[in-house]
Parts: structure tokens; C-alpha cells; sequence
């Protein structure tokens, strides 16, 4: 069985291929809004673990292959343009991180080690969607068009929600000039992506597992397995 790990302090991300794991990844994902039949759709769990106490603080699946077929994205968008895009693509389903004290750190850790691991099997490209907030405290026309000049939001490639949610206008809000501006408005795993160069392809379209607004977010493993994006 394929196996990976990367070590970042008390944290380890690994596959859950231990006999305990799944009972915890499935607690792990109801107590973060999810159900016990993510576990069915995906056969393969990537998880970050607190050694001390043995406990999963971060959990996605992943399902890898050239095509987009098989995603379990395919529900929430038409993935027709992403299918064009050569090379092996790794989607990121249901994925989750704990909200607790350490949730930044947990995140870095988390998504260098989902970039290594896509680095390992020569992966083109990490895709997943992100829950957002949309409104006055969080994704509105005003923040996506600033996002946009930015470039965070793919210009040439985009992907149409099969549910769109519409942006409201906040006329007053300031327009921002860097990501760091932009923070309060974005949730903390999509700040985190942005800043390490991922791209928002698509307008929000609606999740039946979160419950939730989420955008479809794309990184290109070649452009930016070695440098952040700077702000």
C-alpha cells in the first residue's frame, strides 16, 4: 500500500491506514459538519495528526487521476475546463481543519504537506473547493474584483457552478491593494491557499456536505512547489 509522511514538530501528515484511524476520521468529520458517507465516495484519506495526544486535526480526500470524472466536485461544478488541463490532477474532497488555537499552524502544515505528497507522484495540479462567507463579513463583488486585479482570480480559465450564488455590492467597502488587506473578508484556509499561490476559478457555487458558499480553487504544483506568493 502506498505510504507518505511529513513531520512539522508535534505534527505528522500521513494517510489513515492505521486500524484506528477511520473510526476517528469519521468522528473527526461529523464533529466538523460533515457525514459518515464522505467515507464511502473516497477511498483515500490524507490526515495531520497531533502526536501527543493521537488525535486527527485536519483531514481531506484525495482522488488522483488525469481526468476529472471521478471528483466528487463534479456535484457542485462543471468541471469540463479543468478536464482540458494536462497532466495528473489531485482533488482535495471534503477537506476540513480543526478550529482551535493552532489552526494557522495546523493549516501551514497541512497544505506543505498535501504539496509534497502531490509533488511525490508528479502531479500537475492540487484542486479543491473552499468554503467562504459570503456578504458583509466576507466574499462581495468589491473583494472578488480585488482579488482579481491581484491575480487570485484565474483570468483565462473558469469553472461554472452548477448552483451559483450570487456576490452583493458593498459600495463602501475600501478597495484593498494586498492579500493582507483582504484577510478579514477571507476564510482562514483560503487566505492560506491564496498566499501560497493558489487561484479562486470560478464564482461561488453552493456544497451539500458543508452546507456552505465555496469557491473552486487551483494550484499549479510546477509554478509554485518552490516560493509562496508574495503580498
Amino acid at each position: 500500500m502506498e505510504s507518505f509522511s511529513y513531520k512539522k514538530g508535534y505534527y505528522e501528515v500521513r494517510f489513515a491506514d492505521q486500524p484506528e484511524d477511520y473510526s476517528k476520521l469519521n468522528a473527526f468529520y461529523k464533529a466538523n459538519g460533515g457525514t459518515g458517507q464522505i467515507l464511502g465516495p473516497v477511498k483515500r484519506h490524507l490526515i495531520i495528526v497531533d502526536k501527543r495526544k493521537s488525535q486527527i486535526l485536519g483531514a481531506c480526500g484525495l482522488i488522483c487521476s488525469p481526468e476529472t470524472s471521478s471528483f466528487v466536485s463534479n456535484q457542485i461544478y462543471d468541471l469540463q475546463n479543468l478536464e482540458t488541463k494536462p497532466g495528473l490532477k489531485i482533488e482535495l474532497s471534503y477537506l476540513f481543519i480543526s478550529n482551535c488555537s493552532e489552526e494557522s499552524i495546523i493549516t501551514q502544515v497541512f497544505w506543505t504537506g498535501l504539496k509534497l505528497y502531490g509533488e511525490t507522484l508528479g502531479a500537475n495540479f492540487l484542486f479543491t473547493c473552499i468554503p467562504v462567507r459570503l456578504g458583509r463579513e466576507g466574499l462581495t463583488s468589491n473583494v472578488f474584483q480585488s482579488l482579481r486585479r491581484l491575480g487570485r482570480v484565474a483570468s483565462s480559465f473558469s469553472l461554472a457552478p452548477k448552483t451559483k450564488l450570487g456576490l452583493t455590492d458593498e459600495c463602501k467597502s475600501p478597495l484593498f491593494d494586498s492579500l493582507f488587506g483582504l484577510r478579514h473578508s477571507l476564510t482562514p484556509q483560503l487566505n492560506f491557499l491564496l498566499n501560497w499561490g493558489g487561484q479562486i476559478c470560478g464564482h461561488p457555487g453552493f456544497h451539500n456536505t458543508y452546507q456552505s458558499a465555496v469557491v473552486p480553487t487551483l494550484i499549479t504544483l510546477q509554478d509554485q512547489m518552490q516560493k509562496p506568493f508574495k503580498h
